[in-house]
């Protein structure tokens, strides 16, 4: 009977240190989506930037033909 109790403490404890390391690793994924969310939101800025710089010369270009 003894043996039967140790056996379940020791699957219990396995247990709860799977546990932790699944809430671990959930937490580096939900960190690692936010800076890949913020990567793109930042991308995306540069190349509204880049995209206003182009049609205004292009409108610059098309008014002021001389």
């Amino acid at each position: 009977m003894n043996d039967i109790n140790e056996r379940i403490a020791i699957l219990e404890e396995r247990s709860d240190r799977h546990e932790l390391s699944d809430s671990e690793i959930l937490k580096e994924v939900k960190a690692i989506r936010a800076d890949i969310n913020r990567y793109k939101g930042f991308l995306g800025a540069i190349w509204f930037c880049v995209s206003c710089v182009g049609i205004f010369f292009s409108a610059f270009k098309f008014f002021h033909k001389g």
